[in-house]
């Protein structure tokens, strides 16, 4: 696996990888910006676009699930929240909405 992950890397710059990198925390940051200005759709349309892998973190799942509970959607809300509170215990910030929904 390591030899496919160097091969990967060969194929591409420095500068590539640079831009990568930055694109994606460009689209966090959109998506988290949505958010804090209560663009809830708008803020899930954005995360939604992320890869897989970065879609599937708990801070990403953890801000969905912030975005439907403040669309009052605390079903969804809930659903999100279990597994991030589950895997990640130490991500206690939203607690209190999770224990609300």
């Amino acid at each position: 696996s390591s030899t496919k992950d160097k091969s990967l890397l060969s194929k591409h710059t420095p500068t590539m990888i640079i831009s990568s990198i930055m694109s994606l925390f460009s689209q966090i940051g959109f998506a988290y910006q949505s958010l804090c200005q209560y663009e809830c759709k708008k803020a899930l349309q954005m995360f939604n676009k992320l890869p897989k892998n970065h879609y599937s973190s708990s801070w990403v799942l953890n801000q969905c699930a912030r975005a439907f509970y403040e669309m009052t959607d605390y079903t969804q809300a809930a659903r999100l929240y279990q597994p991030v509170h589950q895997t990640d215990s130490a991500r206690c910030g939203d607690v209190a909405y999770y224990s609300t929904c």
